[in-house]
């Protein structure tokens, strides 16, 4: 009976002890309200500049989904480096602000300026210099064909020279015009290619100078023919389009995840949300023996 009694006051006097160590801390809320969200890739083969203009939707916020979020009464502005502002008109049915490339040329190794405003937000900006297309030698290796368990694939290799000693970033397409149907009625398909153990946009930093070798393969199942042609398109970017690409891939690999950390989102909007990027681009063509 005293043991018992001498455990019952050791409990209280436990429990009194975190009671009295409970603090009460008072955390601020961090500003919630809505925020401009913006998306621009600007580009001197692209022949015109389209815009798109959002809103975010708060935290703890009720989204209804018949409600559009683009913001289509906004001052939507660009400039480049020692000219003058210039204005962009909203296209309904479009969603877009647009701009033509005859006027507003965009020119590799330019500095450009952007400025969104709108009433009940807080003003944006951003800015970004256009890379220069360096010659990187892409060259095509050769083409594998692959079955197995009903499936084939087709595997295109090639190389390309990175230039070393500066930052580089790249976005990589490629597609084939695929041949289908009996002899005598074939037809002919453009096939998107994936690209194979890589992100589609890539940063130099472990192959600085170096070469590099890529592939892309397409799948398909029953019988199928190697197009005669295979396209690449090559985008130098510069590191915001780069980033923001990454940031979103790693958000959807830990996305229903319960174990991965969260995922943020890269931005170069100042005030706002988004991604404001340049590159410049070339595309090439290899002919594939079939």
């Amino acid at each position: 009976m005293k043991k018992s009694i001498q455990i019952l006051v050791l409990l209280i006097i436990v429990i009194c002890g975190f009671q009295s160590c409970t603090k009460e801390v008072f955390v601020e809320i961090p500003d919630n309200d809505p925020k401009l969200v913006v998306f621009s890739y600007l580009s001197p083969s692209r022949d015109s500049i389209q815009i798109t203009v959002s809103r975010s939707v708060p935290l703890n916020h009720v989204i209804d989904y018949e409600e559009s979020l683009i913001v289509s009464d906004a001052v939507v502005e660009l400039r480049a480096e020692n000219a003058d502002w210039v204005r962009l008109l909203f296209h309904e049915g479009e969603d877009v602000y647009r701009i033509s490339r005859n006027d507003f040329p965009v020119e590799q190794g330019r500095k450009y300026f952007l400025r969104v405003s709108a009433n009940s937000f807080k003003t944006v900006e951003s800015s970004i210099v256009i890379p220069f297309y360096s010659d990187i030698n892409l060259s095509f290796l050769k083409v594998e064909n692959s079955s197995g368990n009903g499936e084939n694939s087709i595997k295109y290799f090639l190389k390309f020279q990175d230039v070393g000693g500066v930052p580089n970033y790249y976005g990589f397409q490629a597609w084939v015009n695929m041949y289908y149907g009996e002899s005598g009625n074939t037809g002919v398909a453009k096939q998107d290619l994936y690209m194979d153990g890589f992100s589609w946009v890539m940063s130099d930093y472990v192959f600085d100078g170096k070469e590099k070798v890529i592939a892309f393969s397409s799948y398909y199942f029953g019988d199928g023919n190697i197009g005669d042609t295979l396209f690449v398109k090559v985008l130098q970017t510069d590191s915001h389009f780069y980033h923001f690409h990454s940031s979103l891939e790693s958000f959807g690999y830990s996305d229903g995840n319960p174990f991965a950390e969260p995922s943020p989102i890269y931005t170069n909007i100042q005030n706002g949300l988004g991604c404001f990027a340049g590159y410049s681009e070339r595309v090439y063509a290899f002919p594939v023996a079939r």
